[in-house]
């Protein structure tokens, strides 16, 4: 993943123009961010053709069609499968279709459909995945993510919560979009094999014990898991299964709506 992520940044800050794939919108403008990257950014998918204008790893402009600004970014927000076309370039203060920057990126990268949210500030998230309709209360997400930031205090190195169906990144602080994804298609390879081999399906949970006094815990519902990279946490697992899991469960749980289309 760290090999993938270098070459993706190195092909995104090269002078000339490049298409890169296999990334959402939501990481790689989290990506963007962590660079501090400037330019603009031409987005391709199945729903249409759009762009955005970036400065120092803020969006500060969006077109899609006739849309511009903030209602052009929500349009794009939504799409999936895309491919991004980058040009370095420096943009001038004020751009066509500016649109204010949102103050994080992990946090407000998704559409709403209630009209509620204002600029850069982002709701509600409605998603279409394998015959069900999704609405995803991010506030509420963003609220439990920050409550269990204070919780876990020093010991936490990143968390992500993220779609378990494609490891699409919801929410995060420290956030690894890449890493999201990758642990979304491991969960599904632990259940099948699980199941294969006869075992007793997975539940809430699972644990990996990494190297450097690190600890990998990932909670799991149907539609959403929440990661957590821990440093010195070995000691404190009654902290992590009394405390941390539970209430992981319970702002998962209440933050999510899904209705079948089967």
């Amino acid at each position: 993943m760290d090999e993938f992520t270098t070459r993706l940044l190195a092909a995104v800050n090269k002078s000339r123009q490049g298409v890169l794939q296999g990334i959402s919108l939501a990481g790689f403008l989290q990506l963007m961010k962590s660079e501090k990257w400037s330019g603009e950014v031409k987005v391709i998918a199945k729903s249409g053709k759009g762009h955005l204008m970036i400065r120092n790893g803020r969006l500060v402009g969006a077109g899609n069609g006739e849309l511009t600004g903030h209602a052009a970014w929500l349009a794009m927000a939504a799409w999936e499968e895309i491919a991004v076309e980058t040009q370095t370039m420096q943009i001038p203060p004020s751009s066509p279709g500016r649109a204010k920057p949102s103050p994080d990126l992990a946090l407000n990268t998704h559409s709403s459909k209630n009209g509620s949210g204002g600029a850069g500030n982002i709701d509600f998230l409605h998603l279409s995945l394998q015959n069900k309709k999704i609405v995803l209360n991010l506030k509420k997400i963003s609220l439990a993510l920050g409550a269990m930031r204070d919780i876990l205090s020093a010991s936490l190195l990143m968390t992500d919560i993220f779609l378990s169906e494609n490891g699409r990144s919801l929410a995060g602080w420290n956030s690894h979009p890449l890493a999201c994804s990758s642990f979304a298609a491991i969960t599904k390879t632990l259940k099948s094999s699980l199941l294969l081999s006869g075992f007793p399906p997975l539940e809430d949970y699972y644990l990996l014990d990494l190297d450097a006094d690190q600890l990998l815990f990932i909670i799991i519902t149907d539609d959403l898991q929440w990661g957590f990279l821990l440093r010195g946490a070995k000691q404190r697992l009654g902290l992590l299964f009394n405390i941390v899991l539970p209430r992981a469960l319970a702002a998962l749980s209440g933050s999510i709506a899904v209705k079948s289309t089967a």
